[in-house]
């Protein structure tokens, strides 16, 4: 294929391209056609597709295996046992220590009170006994985790905000400051 030359008085500097694909620009001894298309070397191409291609084989592969991603290990952690007492008040222990941590009146409406008692309802319909202690963990600086490891189930306290999440916090707190034999 020939390249067209002008002469250099016969055309402008620069020409608007007809057809999108050919544009003439100066050259030292005339104005020279050239084509405009972006040319990609095939090398490039097929690493970009390898790259897509590898990257949804393995988010494929991690979907297909259901395997749970590892979770980090908490800051802190504390077993909790939660009993009923005589007159109906919610009482927290250290499960570990056997403390008590805290007492919560049959009156109180807590949020603490309610969350415990939906993480009671899932044991029950599992058949699990209300004996098996509950984990209160914090992960980085303000996410406070409340698990039954027995059901499995887990309950992210950041979702109901500070307020309520601090009624657990003031647990994990109680329960570090506690020392083994130490009157509540």
């Amino acid at each position: 294929m020939t390249r067209p030359t002008l002469p250099r008085a016969a055309a402008p500097v620069a020409a608007l391209p007809r057809d999108g694909r050919v544009v003439y620009s100066q050259i030292d001894d005339g104005l020279e056609a050239h084509d405009d298309r972006i040319h990609i070397p095939a090398w490039a191409l097929a690493g970009c597709f390898l790259l897509v291609a590898g990257t949804i084989a393995l988010a494929a592969g991690a979907r297909l295996t259901r395997q749970p991603h590892p979770a980090p290990p908490p800051r802190e952690s504390v077993l909790l046992r939660f009993t009923q007492a005589p007159d109906d008040a919610l009482v927290i222990r250290n499960a570990t220590t056997a403390q008590p941590i805290a007492r919560i009146a049959p009156t109180a409406d807590t949020f603490l009170r309610a969350t415990m008692r939906i993480l009671f309802a899932a044991r029950a319909r599992a058949g699990i006994t209300r004996d098996l202690p509950f984990q209160l963990a914090l992960y980085g600086p303000d996410r406070l985790v409340v698990a039954d490891p027995a059901t499995h189930e887990r309950i992210d306290l950041r979702a109901f905000g500070p307020a309520n999440a601090k009624q657990f916090a003031t647990l994990l707190r109680n329960a570090e400051t506690l020392k083994p034999g130490e009157p509540s």
